[in-house]
């Protein structure tokens, strides 16, 4: 998606069912709608989680390990998709944030 914009999905980017399939508890990135936002667009503020266990991919982040961004206060808000299997994407979370426009301070 264009950076500026963002897509709403009433499907969870992790289906459910596979995630299970799969072997895995279930899946923290269930709920919907999500917002998918372009990575270009997130802040220097949403700066990469301290759990070095949701940092794993090959040539990006994948998904699965639990939110991976977090606000410069420290709170997680969030989950960035860069894999090379995956879209380029945040998916906020809905229950950990609340967005909104802001005009920025010269």
């Amino acid at each position: 998606m264009p950076s500026g914009s963002a897509f709403k999905s009433h499907e969870p980017w992790i289906l459910p069912k596979a995630w299970l399939l799969s072997g895995n508890k279930q899946p923290y990135l269930s709920y919907v709608p999500q917002i998918w936002m372009n990575l270009d667009d997130l802040l220097g503020e949403a700066r990469y989680t301290p759990h070095t266990g949701r940092l794993s991919g090959c040539c990006g982040l994948s998904d699965g390990d639990g939110p991976n961004r977090i606000c410069e206060c420290g709170n997680h808000i969030g989950t960035e998709f860069s894999e090379c299997d995956t879209p380029r994407m945040f998916v906020p979370d809905p229950s950990l944030t609340r967005w909104e426009d802001v005009e920025e301070v010269s």
